[in-house]
C-alpha cells in the first residue's frame, strides 16, 4: 500500500524541482573582443617587424664572391702548372667542358684556329700549345712546329701585333717556336701546296721519319710507307 499521493512509478529525485541551466554571460565586446586577442596573438605574423631585404643580400653576395675566388684561384693553379710564361692571359681554350673563346681568323690565309693560351707578355701576345707527353729528343715534329707558327700568324692578322715568337709546351720543358716574316712565308707557302695536294690522285710522302708512317691514317694504301 503506497502513501496518499504517490502513485506507482513515482520517482523521488524526477520530482524534484529542475533549476535551469546557467547561462554564460555574453563576452564583453563580443566579436570585436575577439579579433582584438586574436591580433594581439603573439605567433601572429604581422606582429614581427618588416625583414630587411639586406639580411639575405649580403649572404648571397659574399656566396658568389667566394665561388669566383674559387674558380679564380683554380683557373691560376692550372696555368702555373701548365709552365704558361708570366704574363696576363688573355685567351684561353683548355676547358673541354665548355666552348667559351671564339677562334681567331685569318681571311687573307684562309687559317682559322684556337690556341691554348695567348698570353700578354712585355715584348707582345704569346700563343701557347699544351702537349700532355714529353718533348722529342730531336726536338718538337715539323707538324707541331707549323701548328704554333700558324697560330703565330693568326695572332697578327686578328690583332695588329706580330708575336715575338709562340711556345710548345711539354709535359718536361718548354719549346720557344720562333716566328719571323720568313717563317710566316714559310708556311703559308705550306698551305698552297696542301691545297693544291687536295686535287691531285698520288700524293708523294715528303718526310723521313718512321714514327710519322706508323701513326698516319693511309699507311695501309701507301706504298711510301717507312717501316
Amino acid at each position: 500500500m503506497l502513501p496518499h499521493g504517490r502513485a506507482r512509478g513515482w520517482n523521488p529525485i524526477s520530482q524534484s524541482p529542475q533549476s535551469p541551466p546557467a547561462s554564460r554571460p555574453p563576452a564583453a565586446g563580443g566579436s570585436e573582443n575577439c579579433h582584438a586577442r586574436l591580433r594581439s596573438d603573439p605567433h601572429d605574423a604581422r606582429d614581427f617587424p618588416p625583414m630587411d631585404p639586406m639580411t639575405f643580400t649580403i649572404p648571397v653576395l659574399c656566396t658568389v664572391f667566394l665561388m669566383a675566388l674559387l674558380m679564380w684561384a683554380r683557373a691560376r693553379r692550372h696555368i702555373r702548372q701548365s709552365g704558361v710564361p708570366d704574363g696576363r692571359v688573355v685567351y684561353q681554350d683548355t676547358d673541354q667542358r665548355r666552348n667559351v673563346e671564339r677562334a681567331l681568323v685569318s681571311p687573307s690565309c684562309g687559317l682559322t684556329g684556337k690556341p691554348d693560351y695567348l698570353v700578354e707578355a712585355p715584348n707582345g701576345l704569346i700563343p701557347v700549345e699544351l702537349k700532355s707527353r714529353n718533348c722529342p729528343r730531336s726536338g718538337p715534329h715539323e707538324g707541331e712546329a707549323a701548328q704554333v707558327t700558324a697560330y703565330c700568324v693568326l695572332v697578327e692578322d686578328s690583332f695588329g701585333a706580330t708575336p715575338p715568337h709562340g711556345i710548345i709546351q711539354y709535359a718536361d720543358r718548354s719549346w720557344p717556336i720562333r716566328y719571323t716574316i720568313k717563317d710566316r712565308k714559310r708556311l703559308l707557302h705550306m698551305l698552297d701546296e696542301m691545297r693544291e695536294a687536295r686535287n691531285l690522285r698520288t700524293v708523294h710522302r715528303h718526310h723521313q721519319h718512321a714514327a710519322r708512317c706508323r701513326a698516319c691514317g693511309y699507311r695501309a694504301v701507301c706504298d711510301e710507307a717507312l717501316d
